[in-house]
């Protein structure tokens, strides 16, 4: 899948990435609540990143789906950044670790 056609797909349509988050992960009764395409997340002093597709389930578990051309990239450590950055936008001053919702980093590549 091209990144382009991934992002204008995607942009108004929740139900395709609830679809495509179900199939993946097995899950037949996800239900996204929330979808945000093209987010920007970065914390000072750091490289900012643009999620491709982040969505939100009902239980409050995130989900990042990104689409990468090129599947030689060091993806786990990808992963690891673009889950630390998602954590932190959303895990405020005083709120306990427990909190923090369960996330999803789903990478889509042509490999």
């Amino acid at each position: 899948m091209d990144d382009m056609l991934f992002k204008r797909a995607f942009r108004e349509r929740p139900d395709l990435a609830e679809h495509l988050i179900r199939g993946i992960l097995s899950k037949p009764d996800l239900n996204v609540v929330k979808m945000n395409t093209q987010a920007s997340l970065f914390a000072l002093n750091t490289k900012e990143v643009i999620l491709d597709c982040l969505c939100t389930d009902s239980d409050g578990k995130l989900y990042n789906v990104e689409v990468q051309n090129e599947a030689r990239m060091p993806l786990g450590r990808r992963a690891r950044a673009y889950g630390s950055l998602i954590d932190s936008s959303i895990f405020k001053k005083g709120q306990e670790y427990e909190e923090l919702p369960d996330r999803y980093i789903i990478f889509i590549t042509r490999e």
